[in-house]
């Protein structure tokens, strides 16, 4: 049995039975010495709820960050980013840690930066959007906060709910030229009550609730 074997076990476990059952079989490859396993499994520990082993066993030092901030030591992850920062500049993982240390720090036009920053390298990830939509909330920005996790439930596939989340925006602003536009070529194609609602019921529907 080769090292492979195990990390695809652990990739089919992890859909089929879950994070612990990936961890058990990592661990028994490396009884097996397999020691190339510890960056996997601090991946897995990190994703568990287990920053403490995970930070024990990694050598990454942005695995490093993210356990420390799991752990609640934000400082100690930030000296380590801001020492690595320009050796992991092209790593999306890197901005996305600097942009959760800032929102942490409520500084929040840097934690902007960094989203932006993570979203040049990875453009269709839906934590862009999360990100941002966390943000917006903290600011009480209502508008832009379901906008964002709009956009973020679009891209996971959750179209119903996105809708809903873009529904909400607008009763927070129903002036928003692009808003509507989007609403609308989304109703024309989304079923309610196995009939097509128009963006005119739905405007009217909102205006009420």
């Amino acid at each position: 049995v080769n090292a492979i074997v195990f990390l695809k076990l652990a990739e089919l476990y992890e859909k089929t039975e879950g994070l612990v059952a990936s961890i058990e079989v990592l661990l028994r490859g490396k009884e097996r010495g397999f020691q190339e396993f510890d960056e996997p499994l601090a991946n897995y520990y990190i994703r568990n709820s287990q920053p403490e082993k995970a930070y024990e066993l990694t050598k990454n030092e942005l695995t490093k960050s993210r356990a420390l901030m799991d752990m609640g030591k934000n400082d100690e992850a930030f000296e380590i980013l801001n020492r690595v920062k320009e050796q992991y500049k092209e790593q999306p993982l890197m901005h996305s840690l600097l942009a959760q240390y800032y929102f942490q720090k409520g500084m929040t036009d840097e934690a902007f930066k960094e989203i932006d920053e993570y979203e040049k390298l990875d453009s269709n990830s839906p934590l862009i959007y999360q990100m941002r939509a966390l943000i917006y909330e903290e600011l009480e920005d209502s508008f832009n906060e379901h906008l964002n996790w709009a956009k973020y439930n679009l891209i996971k596939g959750e179209k119903e709910v996105a809708l809903n989340e873009y529904m909400i925006a607008y009763q927070f602003n129903d002036k928003d030229a692009n808003l509507i536009e989007t609403i609308a070529a989304m109703l024309s194609v989304t079923i309610f009550f196995g009939k097509p609602i128009c963006l005119r019921t739905s405007i009217k529907h909102l205006r009420k609730s």
